[in-house]
């Protein structure tokens, strides 16, 4: 089970979300990563995932 970690702020795709719960990873060494977005945070918003272009393209209404 991975650790949680409760954080007063969480800033992504231009929105905050207050009192969030992170779970946290341990990664092996050399491993890039810029991060990585569940879907409990990202089915929030509409959104398209352009992985050739390693964009996150959200829409507003």
């Amino acid at each position: 089970m991975l650790p949680v970690v409760e954080v007063e702020l969480f800033h992504c795709l231009g929105q905050g979300v207050e009192n969030a719960a992170i779970s946290a990873h341990t990664l092996p060494f050399g491993t890039y990563m810029d991060g990585l977005l569940g879907m409990d945070f990202l089915s929030e918003f509409l959104f398209d995932i352009r992985p050739s272009a390693n964009e996150i393209i959200r829409y507003y209404s």
